[in-house]
């Protein structure tokens, strides 16, 4: 409300004193937009929807058929990411997204819902939440995590957190196993990077140069092929579409971060070195 105040009483007018003409960058954004829709249009028509629900899906072999997955709704997601563009880029032309003057230049992405050289750089699923759907993200943590503050539990108030965000997308029972699947995957991510924090050596070995881009590759490999399990049910939506495909995939990335979130805090305990008491 208020940017939408300072824009139509003209204050962004006297504001913007750096460099960085809005209508330039407007159109650089609307036409990446046009560029995911081109991508989207192309690869859907080598990946469409039905081809996870064909019958022919079940020739392949698993390791395939997350493959599958993984790039089918990876793409699905450009659909997004085009309007999201697009309609920024409009909002940045009409001059309401300026935020502020960053190193002598104007800042127009006070409407961003999408930080492309983030997203599209991902190797875990925690990186999501500060790249993707940024506005729904923002307002969420801002109106409901940290009103969950009387709790007293992080995760309470996580929960609490996904529920709403499931119910406020609508009712169909693929938002409600998304968001459920969003939960178990950032818990074991989190436990892996607090095990990983309190383990210098383990720290040490990874920083290694070689080590470094293996893990990367490992990572987004990791990322691109259980985004399409995570997100399954977020794009089919109807529980008739997604459950047999989830069938089909022998509910693999279930069964599997369910048992990471029960295993890893009792590897932590042989993992994270003990301080040694002092005498």
């Amino acid at each position: 409300m208020r940017r939408y105040l300072d824009f139509v009483c003209n204050r962004f007018d006297s504001m913007a004193t750096g460099k960085g003409n809005n209508v330039k960058f407007g159109f650089i954004r609307g036409l990446m937009g046009l560029l995911y829709v081109a991508v989207y249009q192309i690869g859907s028509s080598f990946v469409p929807d039905s081809i996870v629900t064909s019958s022919s899906f079940l020739e392949y072999s698993l390791f395939i058929r997350l493959c599958i997955v993984g790039i089918w709704v990876k793409i699905s997601l450009y659909k997004y990411i085009s309007c999201w563009l697009i309609s920024e880029g409009v909002c940045i032309v009409s001059g309401l997204t300026f935020n502020g003057v960053q190193d002598g230049w104007n800042m127009w992405d006070g409407c961003a819902n999408v930080k492309l050289h983030i997203y599209e750089n991902i190797t875990r699923f925690g990186q999501m939440v500060p790249s993707f759907n940024l506005n729904t993200n923002i307002w969420a943590a801002q109106y409901v995590y940290k009103r969950c503050r009387f709790l007293g539990n992080k995760m309470a108030s996580q929960v609490i957190t996904l529920a709403f965000l499931a119910t406020w997308h609508g009712w169909h029972s693929g938002y409600y196993v998304t968001f459920f699947n969003e939960f178990i995957i950032l818990k074991w991510e989190k436990d892996a990077e607090f095990i990983i924090s309190k383990n210098p050596r383990l720290q040490n070995f990874l920083s290694q140069k070689p080590v470094k881009i293996a893990t990367y590759i490992l990572l987004k490999f990791y990322f691109i092929l259980f985004l399409g399990y995570a997100l399954t049910p977020f794009v089919l939506l109807k529980s008739e579409k997604w459950l047999p495909v989830y069938s089909n995939l022998y509910y693999s990335g279930t069964i599997l971060f369910l048992s990471l979130d029960l295993v890893l805090p009792l590897f932590g305990r042989f993992l994270i070195p003990r301080r040694k008491k002092e005498e």
